[in-house]
Order: structure tokens, then C-alpha cells, then sequence
């Protein structure tokens, strides 16, 4: 966080990593809280940037709601639904065998579903940040709807390119005006009171 503060505008704290030996050790919630109390025991400069953490969406509700509690009662300035799955849908095409974190449009609504769990148990005491196999319009609609104040792309950037974010923008500036929402943060929380948008 030293070394980093100074650069960037947030700092991601990845608490769930699939790829590493040694990412699920956060997964436990007293872990995680010595872990929150020293990060924000540490000096971060003048202009210190925002910390978010990264979830997995590979825990169940009982200890995700745990550490979410965890986070929002170390203030962190947000959170990011969800990292990638070491699950492997039947629907997978490819060798489901090779390890590491899945990502893109697998992902899509396990992510989401847990995206509105976050924020029912969160409030919107924080900002929420989807992501997890968005590649359209009503794919970012679905995780703002979900709760998400920001969206994250990964897997459809490297299928649709820069131009997806265009596109997106273009097709939730047309939902958002189905709907009758003049600006996007209306649309936040959403889901229960509008028509959900298959993705």
C-alpha cells in the first residue's frame, strides 16, 4: 500500500484469489479482520487512494455475509462482485479439468446473484462494483439492477475489444430510457421493481 499509494486512484485487495496456493486464507474472517486493521493502520499519503475488495463467488451466504460485516466494519470504500469461479458448470465446453480461476460469461449469473445479496446485506453504506461476464448492454443492466454502482469488463473486452464499452453504453442509455430512468444511479438496487433483462 506504500509503495502504490501515491499511483493509483484505488487499490484492489484481492481476498479470494484462485490461481495462487495461498488465496483463500482471507476466506477466514478473523484473518481478514487482523488483515483490515493493519492495512488501515498504515499511512497512505495526503491524497490516499480507496481501498475495495475483491470477493469470490465461490463461498456460501453464510460466510459471505461474515465477510462483508468484516469489510463494512473496516470501512472499506467498496466492493468488487465477484472474482472468478473454480466451479465448473456441466455446460462448459473445453477441459473443465484445468485449474485455476474461470471467468466471462460462466460466471455471469452466479456473480449477479451474489451481487444482490452483497447489496441487501451492505445497504448501500458502500459502492458495489459487478463484474463477471459482461459483454452487452442488458448484461451491465443486470448487475447495476443487481446493485452494482460501477461495472467491471475482463473476458468481453477480449472478445469485443475497446468498442464494447461504446456499445454498452449505447444499449443501457436505450434500457435506462425504457425503463424511465434520467440517470443511471436511478437504476441501482432495481431489480425487485422492474422487469429483469436476460443476459
Amino acid at each position: 500500500m506504500r509503495r502504490f499509494a501515491s499511483y493509483a486512484d484505488y487499490l484492489t485487495l484481492d481476498i479470494s484469489c484462485p490461481n495462487s496456493i495461498n488465496g483463500k486464507v482471507f476466506l477466514d474472517p478473523a484473518r481478514l479482520r487482523d488483515l483490515m486493521a493493519r492495512l488501515n493502520a498504515v499511512e497512505r499519503g495526503p491524497l490516499p487512494p480507496k481501498l475495495v475488495a475483491k470477493l469470490s463467488p465461490d463461498v456460501d451466504d453464510a460466510l459471505l455475509e461474515q465477510l462483508v460485516t468484516v469489510l463494512l466494519e473496516a470501512k472499506i470504500d467498496g466492493i468488487i462482485i465477484s472474482n472468478t469461479t473454480v466451479e465448473r458448470p456441466a455446460t462448459l465446453r473445453g477441459d473443465a479439468s484445468m485449474k485455476g480461476g474461470l471467468s466471462g460469461s460462466p460466471l455471469f449469473a452466479r456473480s449477479t446473484a451474489m451481487l444482490a445479496q452483497v447489496a441487501s446485506i451492505s445497504g448501500g453504506s458502500v459502492p458495489l462494483i459487478g463484474v463477471g461476464g459482461i459483454a452487452s448492454g442488458p448484461q451491465a443492466y443486470a448487475k447495476i439492477q443487481a446493485g452494482a454502482t460501477a461495472v467491471q469488463l475482463y473476458t468481453g473486452l477480449i472478445y469485443g475489444g475497446t468498442a464494447l464499452v461504446t456499445r454498452i453504453k449505447r444499449e443501457l442509455a436505450v434500457l435506462l430510457m425504457r425503463d424511465g430512468y434520467g440517470t443511471l444511479s436511478e437504476a441501482v438496487g432495481t431489480a425487485r421493481s422492474v422487469r429483469k433483462v436476460s443476459p
